[in-house]
């Protein structure tokens, strides 16, 4: 199975009813409505006049939320118009049109649900009476709209304007012409929920005249690009602010952005980021809720309607340090250290089923937890921290016993059904962990939880000089191995037993290179991910990964957010030359977000989602902080569909008030429909039959 791509959910044709009326200044007649999601009624007029003469057409005594009128056409076409109503009452609608002066009114109207953010692009009929089609489309990879016939979800109105041109004709089976437009300008902010498109500067063929406003819009679809080939990155979109959607100009995703410097607290123009982890969870397990973090060191939730691609922010979370959403319990239970503890190795867990009245509590002590498994005492005293909190399954892994990060050896797995059946390593005193000179005992950098629950990699301090870079400890036979080769860059785990890190197994070494084994032996058969191996070597590459979508029993995909380095070259933003440049010339895939899958293959099955758009070195050259906090984190929803990540927008989002360094936002991008595989792309586009 390859990766999930997009797809859509076509509107579905209900009910429909036609009537007419000569000489006269008004006509009702009435549809039937179903009471299914997304529901539109359609509702089309053509009167007997090249005078504007329609003054109002309701359904169920409500205003249309678009409006096309296609005016002036003469003898016998004359005017005609589109009205759609969004989430129209249920049960039998009246369809009333009235006009300023007696005219012929002809009119039919199509009831359909499905209309989802995008989808309004299947077949309309009954413009008018002369054998004719036309077609109305858009390029799905960049910024264009088919001539407003998409919902959109955000607040402003477009100015209005006309740039449409004829992009084909052709004579159908009936003898009649079948004409194709493209509307290519674009108005920046986007437009609101269906706004109201009127006439313009009019536009003719084929005996029709149509004036319509274009809009800006944000068409929601994914990436179906798998090639290898070079692309470099497009003149950026400029963005609005918070709440601003767009289609990446390279892969056509759309993107949202999520924060902005007044995210929250108006003026304060600090930075924000996903986790620290691509798998740590920062989703809900119903991918509805996730969590962001501010500079100053605050996590606040979100809740995200996946329909109207909204989202809420609730107050600050009463934790810190490493925050993990609950896997199994409770979508709503978030843990992490308890902000109103008396000490900081304290775990907390909050509710935040109304993120706005959240309900903290303490779930346990560390040291308690401890002293109770391994005997009194044996947790040092005085105050120290927690680093690592993830939870999978039911499992919660913490990473303590320290004063911060490096200086941590309890590896503590905690069980959230049955705190009795919890187990603890002191990596001070397992033989296992060794150093270079063969003394026994570790400090640990982090830890993390395979998906299964079951295996915890441990990755030692720096300072510490192990034996080898990475451990797994199976908490099932209480083993702890370590990986004695390709054990280099991040590693993420999968859900069947399985991981994958950024190294080269075997051939020349490459830094998009990805090393896959199996837990249960991390020395048995290992190999590369991505094949053919890359005909020009790129080594100033990293990445983060988030597999958090994994499936048990499917091949493991796993989103990849990679950065060059090393690029600094004195020309703006950049104020210095790095000291060892990247010459490598733009590859496939640099600096792109990537769904990989790790199935082997003579070519391995990638699909290339957007450009992050991180620009990846230290600011200025010496501030190492400033290297990590640039990077493009991600982290992906359990249902696969989205995935956050942030950027600094290639150093265009300004400076932060806090640090000085460059701004960095957390951003959202659509991967599809989640979980399946749709090879068909997803191209937006509106046709209907002039009868």
């Amino acid at each position: 199975m390859s990766d999930p791509q997009g797809g859509r959910l076509d509107p579905v044709w209900e009910n429909s009813n036609s009537s007419s009326v000569l000489a006269a200044t008004s006509l009702s007649y009435t549809i039937t409505v179903g009471a299914n999601n997304n529901r539109i009624v359609a509702v089309f007029v053509r009167i007997g006049s090249d005078s504007d003469l329609v003054t109002s057409v309701t359904c169920a005594g409500v205003n249309p939320s678009q409006v096309l009128k296609f005016t002036g056409n003469g003898p016998p076409y004359h005017n005609f118009y589109l009205y759609l109503f969004v989430a129209p009452a249920t049960g039998t609608d009246t369809i009333t049109i009235t006009t300023s002066a007696a005219t012929d009114i002809f009119s039919s109207a199509l009831s359909a649900y499905n209309a989802l953010q995008g989808n309004f692009d299947n077949t309309q009929s009954g413009l008018v009476s002369n054998g004719q089609t036309f077609i109305l489309t858009s390029n799905s990879l960049t910024d264009r709209c088919a001539l407003g016939m998409f919902i959109w979800n955000t607040t402003s109105v477009p100015t209005a304007g006309n740039n449409v041109t004829l992009a084909s004709s052709f004579t159908n089976g009936n003898s009649g012409t079948a004409s194709a437009w493209v509307d290519n300008t674009v108005i920046t902010p986007p437009s609101s929920i269906f706004p109201s498109v009127t006439t313009t500067a009019p536009t003719s063929f084929a005996g029709v005249t149509f004036t319509i406003a274009p809009t800006h819009v944000a068409i929601l679809q994914t990436s179906t690009i798998t090639d290898r080939l070079v692309r470099t990155k497009p003149t950026a979109v400029a963005l609005g602010p918070e709440g601003f959607t767009y289609n990446d100009p390279a892969f056509g995703t759309w993107i949202a952005r999520i924060t902005d410097g007044n995210t929250i607290q108006a003026g304060l123009n600090q930075s924000w980021n996903v986790n620290a982890t691509g798998s740590q969870h920062g989703w809900s397990s119903d991918s509805k809720k996730f969590y962001v973090q501010r500079t100053d060191g605050s996590f606040y939730a979100a809740s995200f309607n996946p329909t109207t691609l909204t989202w809420q922010w609730g107050s600050q979370i009463g934790l810190y340090n490493d925050l993990s959403f609950d896997c199994a319990i409770n979508p709503n239970y978030l843990y992490g250290s308890l902000t109103s503890a008396v000490n900081h190795h304290t775990v907390g867990r909050v509710d935040v089923t109304n993120i706005n009245a959240q309900v903290n509590i303490t779930l346990f002590d560390a040291a308690t937890v401890i002293n109770g498994i391994l005997g009194p005492g044996t947790f040092p005293t005085g105050d120290t921290f927690l680093n690592t909190i993830m939870c999978q399954q039911t499992k919660l892994i913490v990473l303590c016993g320290g004063t911060g990060q490096d200086h941590h050896f309890f590896a503590l797995l905690y069980d959230l059904v049955t705190p009795s059946n919890s187990i603890v390593i002191n990596t001070l005193t397992r033989p296992e962990l060794q150093n270079k000179s063969g003394v026994t005992g570790l400090h640990v950098h982090s830890l993390s939880l395979d998906l299964t629950g079951r295996w915890v990699l441990i990755t030692p301090a720096l300072a510490d000089n192990a034996q080898f870079p990475e451990y797994v400890w199976d908490t099932q036979t209480n083993t702890i191995t370590g990986f004695q080769t390709s054990a280099g860059g991040h590693m993420e785990t999968g859900a069947n037993g399985e991981c994958v890190n950024q190294d080269t197994f075997s051939g020349t070494y490459d830094g998009l290179q990805y090393v896959y084994r199996q837990l249960t032996a991390v020395n048995g058969t290992l190999r590369n991910v991505m094949t053919p191996q890359w005909p020009v070597q790129e080594v100033y590459i990293a990445d983060h990964a988030s597999p958090n979508d994994a499936v048990p029993g499917q091949p493991y995909v796993f989103t990849s957010s990679n950065y060059r380095y090393n690029d600094a070259n004195s020309q703006p933003p950049y104020t210095y030359t790095s000291t060892t440049p990247n010459t490598t010339p733009w590859r496939a895939g640099d600096s792109e977000i990537i769904r990989i899958d790790t199935t082997p293959l003579p070519t391995t099955a990638w699909r290339r989602i957007c450009h992050h758009r991180s620009l990846v070195d230290q600011q200025p050259q010496t501030d190492t902080g400033a290297f990590f906090l640039n990077q493009p984190v991600l982290n992906i929803s359990p249902d696969g569909r989205w995935v956050l990540f942030h950027t600094n927008y290639d150093a265009t989002l300004g400076t932060d008030s806090r640090d000085g360094r460059w701004r960095h936002d957390v951003f959202m991008a659509y991967l599809g429909l989640g979980n399946t595989v749709i090879v068909t792309p997803m191209q937006p586009i509106c046709f209907g039959t002039l009868m």
